[in-house]
C-alpha cells in the first residue's frame, strides 16, 4: 500500500473516531462505547466486503464477512428487544453463525473452490445443532440415537467428493478416455 493511500485511511479512521467520541461528549454518553465499537466493527465489515466485490478480490471478503456478523450481532445486542428474543441463545452459537456466514461469502465468491463447501456445511450444521440446544428442542438424549446417521452423512460426501475429484485429476481415467 503506498504511503499516501495508509494515511487516507488512517486519517479517516481517525475522524470516524474522533466523531464518535465527540457525539458521545456533547450527547452526555448517549452513545455508549459498546454500541459506537461494534458500530465500527459492522461499518469496516462491510467496507472490506464491499471492496472485495468492486475490486473483484476475494482476499477480503472472509476477514470482512467476520468483521460484519460479528459487529452487527453486537449492535443488536444494545437493543431491548433484541436481548429478549436472543437471550436463551449461547456465545457458541453466534459463532458458529459468524463462521458460516464467512465461509459461505466466500465460497460465494469463489464457486470453483468446492472445497470450501466443507467448512461452510460443517459451521451450517454446528449452527443448527447448537441452536437447537440451545431452544431447547434437541437434548444429548435424542442426539447420541442420530449421531451415527450424521457420520454416515458426512462420509458420505467427502467420499462423493474424493470420487469427483479423483475421476478429474487421474492420471489413468484421462489416458482411458484418451485412447477412445
Amino acid at each position: 500500500m503506498n504511503p499516501n493511500r495508509s494515511s487516507l485511511w488512517l486519517g479517516g479512521a481517525l475522524v470516524v473516531i474522533g466523531t464518535v467520541m465527540l457525539v458521545d461528549k456533547y450527547t452526555n454518553g448517549a452513545i455508549s462505547w459498546l454500541y459506537s465499537w461494534s458500530a465500527l466493527l459492522t461499518a469496516g465489515g462491510l467496507l472490506l466486503i464491499i471492496r472485495s466485490i468492486v475490486t473483484s478480490r476475494p482476499n477480503q471478503v472472509f476477514p470482512g464477512m467476520l468483521a460484519f456478523m460479528s459487529g452487527l450481532l453486537l449492535v443488536l445486542d444494545n437493543f431491548p428487544y433484541f436481548i429478549d428474543l436472543f437471550w436463551p441463545i449461547q456465545i457458541p452459537t453466534f459463532v458458529f453463525l459468524v463462521l458460516f456466514s464467512a465461509f459461505l461469502a466466500l465460497f460465494l465468491f469463489r464457486k470453483a473452490d468446492s472445497g470450501l463447501l466443507v467448512p461452510v456445511l460443517l459451521f451450517a450444521a454446528l449452527f443448527a445443532g447448537s441452536l437447537l440446544f440451545d431452544l431447547k428442542i434437541l437434548d444429548w438424549i435424542q442426539i447420541k440415537h442420530w449421531w451415527p446417521m450424521l457420520l454416515v452423512l458426512v462420509g458420505l460426501i467427502m467420499v462423493l467428493h474424493g470420487a469427483g475429484t479423483r475421476n478429474r485429476h487421474h492420471p489413468i481415467a484421462k489416458s482411458e478416455t484418451d485412447d477412445k
